[in-house]
């Protein structure tokens, strides 16, 4: 009987883990993209900053790495450029969201 118990507490475990890891993934990409609608540079650095080292926690590097590479080179640009740069934020935000969900073809 204990065994099960420990199962059951194992599998609750798991399930609020991986629902808090969406809820997470899903809230940083939803401001992330909010931000650069708006043009917000500092605003995502900050958020970036912050949010980070637990973004690499749950993430391959590798996507998540381009993104850092966009965020970090956002001050030395200007005018179209910066545009540029904030819309390839935005479609990596995307693929890293649609990369992180739970789906069947992210599973299997």
């Amino acid at each position: 009987m204990k065994r099960i118990w420990i199962a059951v507490i194992l599998l609750i475990m798991s399930t609020g883990l991986c629902t808090f890891e969406q809820i997470y993934i899903e809230d940083f990409c939803d401001k992330i993209v909010y931000m650069t609608e708006h043009g917000d540079t500092q605003g995502i650095k900050k958020l970036w900053d912050k949010k980070n080292n637990t973004i690499y926690i749950f993430s391959e590097h590798d996507m998540v790495d381009d993104l850092a590479v966009c965020i970090e080179s956002l001050d030395d640009k200007k005018g179209k450029e910066k545009k540029d740069a904030l819309n390839e934020i935005r479609a990596l935000t995307y693929a890293y969201h649609e990369n992180q969900r739970i789906t069947f073809s992210n599973i299997f």
